[in-house]
């Protein structure tokens, strides 16, 4: 009772010095003021909008305003009595304690009286959310959102669409973002075209429409909206890929200080992404986000560190990282530990992130194990180990540390050695070479290899000419890549008539590898050998006429190698009667290529197949035959295909939805690098579609993304980190 006493003296005073703090004359403050004192609410609650904002010919008094609000909204003026409310709310020293029992108290008056903006619904609805003056109740606070944005209020709007879409209700949630949108919130803009752009249940996957809301919120300048169209363009999703345009867009966005393009920048200058490389402007980038918690930009900011040789600085950062579960960071520091310190305290850090699936920390830990390093030797856990990392994509790193476990050498090439060996036979030593590039009887050792190689070609052998170019061409067996003496080796080849290197040459002047490209030298050395019935030749000679636009030459020399069996050219010649390039278009003619290239199990020729009988094109059309092609090419490991089928199966068109099968589809492209596939799978196991739900898990997915250029998947990792 004090208090509500305590209170009513404070407002009598309040509205007493109102009423005596007279405004100049020839004001329009002291025009509402004469209005005011006569009781014209609308001009009370003018007046009170004046000594708020120092308008209309008055100072800024808080006092004044507060006071004249609460003389209109006991007149009954619903925009005082919502003003009155925000007052309490905010609490202005000196004058109003906060006060949210109060404040509610005279928004509900205010949603009583008509509050037609919706304002006064949706501060009660933020109460009962919050628990602000009243007991927590969402269900109270949804039928206040939902007044308000009946009302048109966009807040209130935003967070219907908002709840829905995270709530799985994506058909709902779209419809109130887009009043909400259409109204000009850049918010509402923003989470409309991520819904699009992710595709969610009920509402397709539409890069177009994302792009369209997007615009809408980056001609407002709204940081994310800028930020979001830069990613677009950045890889061409729903518009032509514009990579300066992208740059200047997320630059701008990070300009007005939006983290996520900030972060994105310091990638594109530490990897020099589109970019030069520039480890000080990465560094600039990246240190706001990585100083607000950001944990990936933590980790890179290690990095960026590291390469500046400020190593103990970037395994600071990198601890950031790790204590808060980033398998990056903590793999760096164990590697920190072993290739910088030499340091047994690496064991535990790769210990942490091999448990974490990181392939590269458990080829590193199996590499301990063989050796005895920090641990105590033991072969079986090393082969555990290194197997586990072969099926976390180190392939060929954990190989041939298997090797050492697993290879018994039997050499039985007594005849090849003593005439490589004792009668410099040239072949021989070329056929030595040979075996110890491939691991064949003797052990696989590339720096011999390369030895004889030169050993043979240098007497002439073209056979080891052309092989010891294509070493120079690699950087193989302990030689530096060098293309001028790659080409210098492939010349003699091909003067003594081996036309894989007349191919080798044209590819060059094809690419520029080496020499100055040039498509009429790459067609002379290609022809040499494609007019000898080639078929890579005739092949690779298509492929540059077809770069030329010379589409009538290319598709001769496809149909040339085509006709030999090449499988490639098969699938080429396809394209082009597909599309009438180079010649008329036929769909049955594209059929018949496709299918003679799926005869040699050209398994993006089978893929290609399937849509034609998906679409019914130069085939009759049919779903079920088409999507079994589709099931064929991506069994047999045709990354397109998995990722077609995963989306099939996610989607639900034309075939039933099965989240686990579309998981088990996205993992398998995963595995061969499939960035889209990796952000997928981070979805999944974030929404718990498929599988139970595991914020963990979708974080390595999503990271994994994000290093292979999933330009979305840094933004779905701070969400998890969030949540």
């Amino acid at each position: 009772m004090k208090r509500v006493i305590t209170i009513i003296c404070v407002n009598v005073f309040l509205c007493a010095s109102a009423q005596v703090t007279m405004p100049e004359a020839g004001t329009l403050a002291r025009e509402y003021y004469d209005k005011a004192v006569t009781g014209d609410v609308e001009a009370q609650h003018a007046l009170a909008k004046c000594y708020a904002t120092a308008d209309g010919g008055v100072g800024r008094d808080m006092s004044a305003s507060f006071g004249w609000d609460l003389k209109a909204a006991r007149n009954g003026n619903g925009d005082a009595m919502y003003a009155v409310g925000c007052r309490y709310a905010e609490g202005i020293e000196g004058v109003v304690t906060q006060d949210y029992c109060e404040a509610l108290r005279w928004w509900r008056k205010a949603a009583e009286v008509g509050d037609l903006s919706g304002d006064a619904h949706y501060k009660i609805a933020e109460c009962y959310i919050y628990g602000r003056g009243i007991r927590q109740n969402e269900d109270n606070a949804s039928e206040w959102f939902l007044l308000s944005a009946g009302r048109g209020n966009l807040m209130a709007q935003i967070w219907l669409g908002r709840t829905a879409l995270d709530e799985g209700r994506a058909t709902e949630g779209v419809k109130w973002l887009k009043k909400a949108a259409l109204q000009g919130s850049p918010i509402a803009q923003v989470l409309l075209g991520r819904a699009y752009m992710d595709g969610l249940d009920g509402v397709k996957q539409d890069n177009s429409e994302a792009l369209m809301w997007i615009k809408m919120a980056a001609e407002q300048e709204w940081p994310e909206g800028l930020y979001l169209l830069g990613s677009m363009y950045l890889i061409g999703k729903g518009c032509a890929m514009d990579i300066e345009e992208a740059l200047r867009l997320i630059r701008l966005s990070a300009e007005q200080g939006y983290v996520h393009a900030h972060f994105n920048l310091a990638q594109h200058y530490f990897y020099g992404r589109d970019v030069v490389k520039n480890l000080t402007e990465a560094e600039r980038w990246c240190r706001r986000p990585a100083e607000d918690g950001m944990v990936i930009a933590q980790t890179l900011m290690g990095c960026i560190l590291y390469e500046q040789e400020r190593k103990a600085e970037a395994a600071g950062w990198w601890e950031k990282a790790a204590g808060q579960g980033d398998v990056f960071a903590v793999l760096e520091l164990g590697k920190y530990y072993i290739y910088d310190l030499n340091d047994y305290r690496a064991i535990p850090y790769l210990e942490k992130a091999a448990d974490l699936g990181c392939g590269e920390a458990e080829c590193l830990l199996g590499w301990c194990y063989l050796n005895g390093w920090g641990v105590t030797a033991d072969k079986d856990k090393a082969r555990s180990l290194l197997e586990s990392a072969v099926g976390h994509g180190v392939e060929e790193e954990a190989r041939r540390e298997l090797s050492r476990i697993d290879k018994e050498i039997e050499p039985d090439i007594k005849d090849i050695i003593y005439n490589a060996v004792l009668a410099g036979d040239a072949a021989a030593r070329h056929e030595l070479a040979v075996r110890y590039a491939t691991g064949d009887h003797v052990p696989r050792d590339m720096a011999e290899s390369v030895k004889w190689d030169k050993k043979s070609a240098e007497q002439g052998n073209a056979a080891a000419q052309y092989s010891l170019g294509c070493r120079y061409a690699n950087g193989e067996g302990g030689l530096d890549k060098d293309m001028d003496e790659a080409l210098r080796w492939w010349r003699k080849a091909a003067e003594q008539g081996i036309q894989d290197a007349y191919c080798r040459i044209g590819e060059c002047y094809g690419e520029g590898n080496g020499v100055l490209r040039n498509a009429y030298t790459a067609v002379e050395y290609f022809k040499k050998a494609a007019d000898k019935g080639h078929s890579y030749a005739q092949y690779s000679l298509a492929s540059v006429y077809l770069l030329m636009g010379l589409t009538e030459e290319a598709a001769k020399y496809f149909e040339k190698a085509a006709e030999q069996g090449n499988a490639e050219a098969q699938f080429n010649l396809a394209r082009m009667y597909y599309f009438g390039n180079g010649v008329k278009q036929d769909y049955a003619e594209t059929v018949k290529w496709l299918e003679k290239a799926a005869e040699y199990d050209y398994w993006p020729a089978v893929y290609a197949l399937g849509y034609c009988y998906i679409l019914g094109e130069g085939v009759p059309e049919s779903f079920y035959n088409g999507i079994h092609k589709v099931q064929e090419a991506a069994e047999n490991g045709l990354e397109a295909a998995q990722v077609s089928m995963a989306d099939y199966l996610y989607v639900g068109e034309k075939i039933k939805c099965d989240y686990a099968k579309a998981l088990e589809w996205y993992k398998k492209a995963a595995k061969q690098g499939n960035d889209y596939s990796m952000y997928q799978i981070g979805l999944f196991y974030e929404r718990g579609l498929g599988v139970s739900k595991d914020l963990q898990q979708a974080r390595y997915w999503y990271k994994q993304a994000e290093e292979n250029g999933n330009v979305i998947a840094a933004e779905a990792i701070v969400r998890i980190d969030g949540q």
